[in-house]
């Protein structure tokens, strides 16, 4: 019996026993791995950029930085100057300047412009100074006195006062002619202004 069940294995499944052993003959060849994804190139890098070298004669870049700092400094230099002149006055013409000086000082008396244009005439200038100081005298011996400086030239006589005596003059103007008499018969009197920078009094006394 044991023999008659082995029989009909081998008839029903003798191929299915025998295919293991030709599967273990097979040689088993390994899948090939799957390619990778194909990456971006890469962006070429470009060579770094050279400055181009100064032409021949430029000065070097520390000379230029130094130059640009002079130019800066001018500038304001020349904007602070501006800033001067604008608010400076603007100066007056000489023309201008002349006429305001003259405006400014007292204009000289006639009598003083006529006594400056005479010559000397020695020996009349040395009669009307005696004549005059002793006419001082009649008339006040304190106002004798008070005379800074007599002068006489060829038809007038100059006689400068001391400030402090105004009123005394004032006073005896027409003594002090009275006592010249006909020598010097004509009088002027006139304020100047002294070398003290008081004003004087000035009489001209003229023949």
């Amino acid at each position: 019996m044991l023999l008659a069940v082995l029989a009909a294995l081998g008839g029903c499944g003798g191929d299915d026993i025998a295919s293991p052993a030709r599967q273990q003959a097979l040689p088993v060849t390994p899948s090939a791995p799957a390619p990778e994804p194909a990456r971006p190139a890469a962006a070429p890098v470009p060579p770094p950029v050279r400055a181009a070298p100064p032409p021949p004669g430029a000065p070097p870049l520390n000379d230029i930085g130094q130059l640009r700092q002079e130019v800066a400094s001018l500038r304001r230099e020349v904007a602070e100057l501006r800033m001067m002149l604008t608010r400076a006055p603007i100066p007056a013409p000489p023309a201008a300047a002349a006429m305001q000086q003259m405006a400014e000082t007292p204009a000289v008396a006639p009598a003083e412009t006529m006594f400056r244009a005479e010559q000397t005439d020695p020996a009349w200038s040395m009669y009307a100074t005696s004549a005059v100081r002793a006419a001082l005298a009649r008339t006040n011996a304190e106002l004798e006195s008070q005379v800074r400086r007599l002068e006489c030239r060829t038809k007038t006589c100059r006689v400068e006062m001391n400030p402090t005596s105004a009123d005394l003059l004032e006073s005896s103007l027409g003594a002090v002619l009275a006592n010249v008499g006909a020598a010097i018969p004509n009088m002027t009197a006139t304020q100047v202004g002294s070398d003290d920078g008081s004003e004087a009094t000035v009489l001209y006394l003229t023949r």
